[in-house]
């Protein structure tokens, strides 16, 4: 990954010492989106997870509405890998933004596959 935030750039983002906590519970490869002032904290998807969301997309590719599976499939990935903030809050900037899951569904795969990311930058 060729970009990267500073733990001490989040800091002042960040509840006092979430960061730490993040780490303790979800390990040290954590991702970051940060936007208008909100800050996004994602870990990357699990080899099971990923092969899940593939076989997903595959079977989406056979729908005719297959613009509305794959947006289903992308909010369902950015669920599961979010550390920061709570569900119940990401729905609500999804209310916003919905075009968002699709963005990090998508950073998620190029994470898993090595590639550079566009948006989510990898914390250090």
């Amino acid at each position: 990954m060729g970009k990267t935030i500073l733990s001490e750039d989040l800091e002042g983002q960040l509840p006092p010492t979430t960061l730490t906590a993040l780490r303790a519970t979800h390990g040290d490869r954590l991702f970051a989106l940060v936007r208008q002032g909100r800050v996004l904290v994602f870990r990357p998807l699990t080899k099971a997870e990923y092969r899940m969301m593939r076989a997903d997309l595959d079977k989406a590719s056979a729908s005719p509405k297959l613009a509305l599976d794959t947006y289903a499939i992308g909010e369902k990935y950015a669920k599961l890998a979010l550390c920061y903030p709570d569900r119940s809050e990401f729905e609500a900037i999804l209310d916003d933004y919905p075009g968002l899951a699709d963005v990090v569904s998508q950073d998620l795969a190029a994470i898993a596959q090595m590639a550079e990311t566009e948006f989510l930058q990898q914390i250090d």
